[in-house]
C-alpha cells in the first residue's frame, strides 16, 4: 500500500497523470476495504485532465466500482456506476470498453 501511495504522489508531482490514476486503481484493487474511496479519488483526479487516453480511465474507474458497490448489495448505486461508464466508454471509449459496459449493465 505504502508504495502505491507514493507512486500516485509521485506521479502527481511530475505531472504524469496516467500513472497517478493507475497508482489509484491500484490502491482500490490492493486495499478493497477502501476500494470505494481510492476509485472515487482516481476518478475525481481523472476527470481533470485532458489527455484523452488518461480519461478513458474514467470508463474503467466507473465499471470497476460498479462491481465493488454490486458485490456490496448496493445494486441501485452499482446500476449508476455502469451506466456513466456505459456514458463514458460511448464518447471516449475503445470498442472493448462499450461492450463490457454494456454487459455489466445486463449483468446488474
Amino acid at each position: 500500500m505504502p508504495l502505491f501511495e507514493q507512486a500516485a504522489e509521485l506521479a502527481d508531482y511530475l505531472v504524469e497523470e496516467f500513472l497517478a490514476v493507475d497508482a489509484l486503481h491500484m490502491l482500490a484493487i490492493a486495499d478493497s476495504a477502501h476500494a470505494e474511496t481510492w476509485t472515487r479519488s482516481a476518478l475525481e483526479y481523472a476527470s481533470t485532465v485532458h489527455d484523452e487516453r488518461t480519461k478513458r480511465w474514467v470508463v474503467s474507474l466507473h465499471n470497476n466500482l460498479g462491481w465493488t458497490l454490486h458485490d456490496a448489495g448496493r445494486c441501485t448505486e452499482a446500476m449508476v456506476e455502469f451506466q456513466l461508464a456505459e456514458q463514458w466508454a460511448d464518447r471516449i471509449g475503445t470498442p472493448r470498453q462499450q461492450e463490457l459496459a454494456r454487459k455489466a449493465i445486463k449483468a446488474c
